[in-house]
Parts: structure tokens; C-alpha cells; sequence
């Protein structure tokens, strides 16, 4: 399995734009492809899933545990309650596809204290730090 990842702090420099692109080509070739969308502005999930049915899963996704987002995922991990949950993978336009959620924006902010936590040799920092690639590396190999 080949992992890419693309990422830029700067916004509006086609990050977006280049994982589809990138998704697209690589499911023409024949390839599985999973796309995981950690922004909190979705665009990526955005671009697969009606407005409709986003704004319920986004909905969904602030107080529901059978939410299917990267943050409901997650979220137990960086809240203190608990492990990584597992979210559906969708299937979308051939590819299959990780929704992102706005509410990634709490890991955000909790990121900067897990950073510190994880030079203190804290158990809770090194989690927080590494929930999406612990949420990531628990996904059923296909």
C-alpha cells in the first residue's frame, strides 16, 4: 500500500484540487484509492457528497456516536474518553472516501497542548498526537 499525503499550512494553494485530481487518475489506473479528508473546511468532502446529505452528516456529527465522520473517529481520543472509533467508509465516484468534519477544528486547537504533553513523556499527548495515523493505521486492509 502507498500512502500520500498532502498537506500546506497556507490555504488556497490547491491542495484540494491536487487530492482529487491525484484520487481521480489513480482510480482510472485501476488502483483503490482512500481519501481522507482532515481539513476542517471539508471541501474535499464537499466535492463528492451533496450539500444535503453533508449538512446531515455534519449535523449528525456533533453529538451523535454513530456519526461517520474523520472527527467522530477521533474525537474520544483527543476528549479523554476513550480509543479511536470506527467510522464506514463511503463510496463515492468510484473511490472511497473518509468525510472530513468542521468540528476537526477542536483537535486543532488541542494539538499545540498534546505537542507539549508528548515532550513531558504524557501518554494522553502522544495519542492526541497520533489519532488520525492510529485512526488510519486501524482500517480493514482491502
Amino acid at each position: 500500500m502507498t500512502k500520500i499525503a498532502l498537506f500546506n499550512h497556507k490555504g488556497g494553494v490547491g491542495k484540494t484540487t491536487l487530492t482529487v485530481n491525484i484520487g481521480d487518475a489513480l482510480c482510472g489506473l485501476g488502483k483503490k484509492v482512500l481519501l481522507v479528508d482532515a481539513d476542517p473546511q471539508c471541501n474535499l468532502t464537499a466535492f463528492y457528497i451533496d450539500e444535503p446529505d453533508l449538512e446531515k452528516m455534519l449535523s449528525d456529527s456533533e453529538d451523535s456516536d454513530s456519526s461517520t465522520t474523520i472527527w467522530s473517529a477521533i474525537k474520544p481520543v483527543v476528549q479523554g474518553r476513550g480509543g479511536i472509533r470506527e467510522v464506514p467508509i463511503l463510496s463515492v465516484g468510484g473511490l472511497a472516501l473518509i468525510p472530513g468534519d468542521v468540528l476537526l477544528s477542536q483537535y486543532e486547537e488541542e494539538l499545540p497542548q498534546a505537542w507539549l504533553d508528548s515532550f513531558g513523556r504524557k501518554a494522553r499527548g502522544y495519542d492526541v498526537m497520533a489519532a488520525l495515523s492510529t485512526q488510519l493505521i486501524k482500517l480493514p486492509q482491502e
